[in-house]
């Protein structure tokens, strides 16, 4: 492979990074798919729940997750009886933060009541079926079915000291916001540029060093500019490290990430007015 070749590699390598971000930063799992169960803290009085559905219609899936959730509670609480959708104190807006909705179950025998609230959800398109998930915060059925905590969906990692912290190793923070093909190629570029500044500088050296041993005119010319090739090269990847490593900071501190759950537990007995504090998943 001729130094011209290997410039050529280079520099498509270096626009790698910039041509996957649009493809792969549009799908990327939220975090809360595999750590779900860490959002509840002590003291909370609902549990977090996700629930699965697919089929070949993402409407159906979407407008049917309180059945799919209302199956899920049947089941695990081993309940005989049906929902009563009347009895259902739902106000305002299904899917809001602030206020807390119900499920009721009415039995030959009891009557159980479930509060709720929809945090988030997230479907993938397997073949003709949608894989679709829901996750909710679910009260134990009682009296208290209210939830005070509020959910709010986050992407930005800005104010993340984790991401600041792995932003200074290329790729490591794209990792950590879940892109991860993203932060591989990042890395992996970096990693190649970096080879590359070494191979074209023992080249370089290489050719300089012959220079003295031969006596021929052209001989030496050819490797003069061969050893100007090399170096040539060896800028390019610098300048490609340069501005790989720029792109990297930005991208880690700007570019979304992975959607996480911040939860936001009130210090108030209504849930309205006070203290509050906040905490990522």
């Amino acid at each position: 492979m001729t130094a011209k070749i290997k410039i050529c590699f280079l520099c498509c390598l270096f626009y790698i990074p910039i041509m996957v971000y649009g493809q792969a930063s549009q799908k990327i799992r939220p975090q809360w798919l595999k750590n779900y169960q860490d959002i509840v803290k002590d003291g909370a009085n609902y549990q977090i729940i996700l629930v699965d559905n697919q089929g070949t219609s993402l409407e159906t899936l979407r407008n049917g997750r309180l059945n799919t959730l209302g199956s899920y509670l049947q089941s695990n609480s081993k309940i005989d009886g049906e929902i009563d959708w009347n009895a259902s104190t739902t106000t305002g807006n299904s899917d809001s933060n602030y206020s807390t909705h119900t499920l009721t179950f009415k039995t030959k025998t009891s009557v159980e009541t479930f509060g709720y609230k929809f945090i988030d959800d997230y479907w993938e398109h397997i073949g003709d079926y949608y894989k679709y998930s829901a996750l909710f915060a679910v009260t134990e059925p009682g009296i208290n079915t209210t939830i005070k905590d509020t959910f709010i969906k986050n992407s930005s990692y800005a104010s993340d000291p984790v991401t600041w912290g792995l932003s200074l190793i290329p790729g490591a923070a794209q990792m950590h916001k879940g892109s991860y093909v993203k932060g591989g190629i990042i890395m992996g570029g970096s990693v190649a540029l970096v080879g590359g500044i070494i191979a074209f500088e023992n080249q370089r050296s290489s050719y300089m060093s012959k220079i003295s041993q031969t006596h021929s005119a052209d001989v030496k010319k050819t490797y003069n500019n061969n050893a100007n090739n090399a170096a040539l090269g060896r800028n390019i990847c610098i300048g490609g490290l340069a501005a790989l490593y720029v792109y990297n900071i930005l991208d880690a501190i700007i570019a979304p990430g992975a959607r996480r759950i911040i939860v936001t537990p009130s210090a108030t007995a209504d849930g309205q007015y006070g203290i509050s504090a906040s905490y990522n998943f």
